[in-house]
């Protein structure tokens, strides 16, 4: 029964983990408007640079890779196996993109998948956000 506990607690910490809306919240900020309605609507670091600059987008993307790690981490810490840590980190990802706390409307959870392997690893998220945040935007 413990173990149940720790696994669901697990999965529900990596959704609702990637369900925190960086982009949204920060252009709510910056610009007080909705990143969903601006560039090509996605909440996603790549957007956020295309909308606000490097600066807005390489912190949106670090914040969003953090969310994949974190999910790993702290189904690590639960002492889960593999297969739930993994679990752990597809559920955030789909937090990510069907955020809770955005209206079910995120991003592609690029960042968040590119941080899901990486969780021990610390100069990989800084080279994560700065792909995603000076890859070319599509038109």
């Amino acid at each position: 029964m413990e173990a149940t506990f720790r696994i669901f607690g697990s999965i529900l910490f990596a959704y609702l983990i990637g369900s925190i809306p960086t982009g949204v919240w920060i252009t709510q900020k910056m610009v007080g408007g909705d990143i969903r309605r601006m560039g090509n609507g996605n909440t996603g670091a790549r957007n956020v640079t295309h909308v606000l600059g490097w600066k807005a987008g390489f912190f949106v993307g670090l914040v969003d890779f953090t969310k994949g790690a974190l999910a790993i981490l702290y189904a690590k810490k639960m002492s889960l196996g593999i297969e739930w840590q993994i679990a752990g980190g597809v559920s955030a990802v789909f937090g990510h993109d069907f955020p809770l706390f955005a209206e079910f409307k995120g991003g592609q959870g690029m960042a968040t998948s590119w941080g899901l392997p990486q969780p021990s690893r610390l100069k990989t998220p800084l080279m994560a956000a700065t792909s995603v945040t000076t890859k070319p935007m599509a038109s």
